[in-house]
This record gives C-alpha cells, structure tokens and sequence, in this order.
C-alpha cells in the first residue's frame, strides 16, 4: 500500500483539475491463508476546493486475480501536464528499483545484447543454469512469455 499512498502524495502536490488524468495501479492485498488478492485501482480527481485541493476521487476497484499472472505492481497514468510526468517518473523509478533484483538486472543487460546463457554464466562467473534460472524468474515476475518480450518490457517500463 505504500505505492498508492505516495501516488496520493503527488496528486495532491499537484492540484489536478477534476478529470484531468487517470492512473492505474494493481496490488496485491495477502489474505489469512497466505495468498493473495490482487486488484487493479483505477482513479481520478472528482473533486477539487477553491485551491485546487482533492477533496474526492472516484476510485474503481476491480478483482483481477483470475486474469493476472505477476505478482508485481503495475502502474500508467493517461492525461497531460506535470502531474502525468510525475506520476510516469515515479512509476518508472518504481519499476527500476524494485521489479528485478540487481543480479536479474545484470542478467537483463546481457540478454539485451543478444548475449546466450553460457556466455552470461561465464561473464558472471556463474553457472548456464544459474542464468537460466533468472531468466525464467524474471520471464515469471513480467508476465512475459520469451526474451525478446521481457527485453522489450523492461525497456517500456525503465528497466534497462
């Protein structure tokens, strides 16, 4: 919850006008029995005072554990002005810290290169089957389905 309580924070920095930009969040709510809901939040500013202050939003919430398959936040944000561009750059700082460990980063940049698991092993200096291994975590972690689609998504979201 701490990603939607800083999302607030800017939003109320910023002062949007009411409808002025959207952004979407999913996270994952653990339950008593250890797993986990998750939920996509959609919102935007409804109403604001003579300030320009949020005093509502409306906020749509929407069971997406059938369909999702990473485990990780996801966030966008659609609009114009300053607040769209904060909101991107702390998503994006968002995914570039806390999406991939910093040795799944090591293997990403390698991969981006075109580069084959023995050789990222040998780079490394770890096992073909210590890189096969993060690969497949961080294919798990994305949602992506090949390495061509992870190498794409990281660059997307400011991985790589």
């Amino acid at each position: 919850m701490q990603k939607v309580e800083k999302v607030n924070k800017i939003v109320q920095i910023f002062k949007p006008p009411p409808y002025s930009f959207e952004y979407s969040i999913n996270v994952r709510i653990r339950k008593k029995d250890g797993s986990y809901l998750k939920i996509l939040r959609q919102s935007t500013t409804h109403q604001t005072d003579e300030n320009g202050n949020m005093l509502s939003c409306f906020s749509v919430l929407t069971d997406i554990t059938s369909i999702k398959k990473s485990d990780y936040v996801d966030c966008s944000t659609s609009g114009q002005g300053e607040i769209v561009e904060a909101l991107n750059t702390f998503f994006r700082s968002t995914y570039k810290n806390d999406y991939f460990t910093i040795r799944e980063r090591e293997v990403l940049e390698h991969l981006q290169l075109g580069r084959e698991s023995i050789d990222i092993g040998k780079r490394m200096k770890i096992s073909q089957h210590t890189v096969d291994t993060f690969r497949r975590r961080m294919l798990s972690k994305s949602g992506c389905k090949n390495t061509i689609e992870l190498v794409n998504f990281s660059k997307r979201n400011g991985i790589l």
